[in-house]
């Protein structure tokens, strides 16, 4: 595997988690 592959694919399941977060987060207020 791709050191720079697995970085990027790390940064985005991040990403996508704290926009997960953020989203219920908004929904709870």
């Amino acid at each position: 595997m791709n050191t720079s592959r697995i970085a990027l694919v790390t940064g985005a399941n991040q990403g996508l988690g704290r926009a997960l977060v953020e989203g219920l987060a908004a929904r709870l207020g």
